[in-house]
């Protein structure tokens, strides 16, 4: 599969972050699918013995579920962030691999909260992709926002999100009509590029995606980021080919690979029924990754 053709609209600044909007040359999916903002979800905890990186996901909708790498599943024992992509038949249940992003808590009860919300892209590049770390580096990410005037007593990513959201300026910059992706920059380069299946997907995860990055760019001084930076970063992407390396629930997911798949660029997304509907690229030349690695 070729990856798509983007096309880029005018950047616009979100605190130290310029978004620019992305629209693709594809039609819309053929086959539905909801994301996991849609309340149709049940997270709980393993039966008889939680398991730090498993729990198991209900879809109670008519319809599948997506669930993406960094989505976040709040409570339980310990909150955890999906680690895979993974599509959900409707009516079905999957264990679903996690990661948790808070080690100094294993009590609770036995069901998770999903609100929708996501981790920045410094902990996605985490949770997959071809810097995709073990438990113990998700850990030592997490611990990393304690150097940021920022204790939480269960070491706890939520607990660092809360904070920023709290904290954040509202900002009227939203998802222009038609639009199905985002570039988000900082300091003057591009941090990620994300692709959605539909804009009605893009704009259920805008609020959870912009503080994600928020999140990871807290303290960092506004530097509006040139368009043509953006245009370089997606032409650079134009010769890659998308080949699937594993299933991801009914879905497969697939990896970048050609000129792009080098140290530079980290390229994940979903595949369903040779339908792209999701696709991440994260710039590892970015100072944000620089320590990441």
């Amino acid at each position: 599969m070729k990856f798509p053709t983007l096309h880029v609209g005018r950047g616009s600044q979100v605190g130290p972050l310029t978004v620019f909007p992305l629209w693709a040359d594809k039609p819309a999916p053929t086959k539905r699918f909801f994301s996991n903002k849609s309340g149709s979800l049940v997270v709980s905890e393993r039966e008889g013995s939680p398991v730090v990186g498993e729990l198991v996901v209900t879809n109670n909708s008519v319809e599948p579920v997506l669930l993406l790498a960094g989505d976040l599943l709040e409570g339980g024992w310990q909150h955890r962030a999906i680690a895979e992509p993974v599509l959900i038949a409707a009516g079905a249940s999957e264990v679903v691999n996690v990661k948790c992003v808070e080690r100094g808590r294993w009590s609770g009860a036995g069901e998770q909260i999903n609100r929708g919300r996501k981790t920045g892209p410094r902990l996605r590049s985490k949770l997959e992709g071809s810097m995709q770390g073990k438990q113990h580096e998700v850990w030592a990410e997490v611990d990393r926002f304690s150097s940021m005037q920022f204790t939480s007593k269960t070491a706890s990513y939520v607990d660092y999100l809360n904070l920023v959201e709290e904290q954040a300026v509202g900002s009227d910059v939203r998802p222009l009509d038609g639009q199905v992706g985002v570039v988000v920059a900082a300091n003057g380069h591009p941090i990620m590029l994300e692709v959605f299946a539909t804009h009605d997907d893009l704009v259920q995860a805008w609020d959870a995606l912009i503080s994600g990055a928020l999140a990871d760019t807290r303290g960092v001084r506004s530097v509006r980021t040139p368009s043509r930076r953006v245009h370089r970063f997606i032409d650079g992407l134009e010769s890659v080919e998308l080949s699937r390396i594993s299933k991801a629930g009914l879905a497969e997911k697939v990896v970048g690979v050609g000129e792009a798949d080098n140290l530079f660029t980290s390229i994940s997304g979903v595949e369903w029924d040779a339908e792209l509907v999701h696709l991440l690229v994260l710039n590892q030349r970015h100072d944000l990754f620089a320590d990441a690695h």
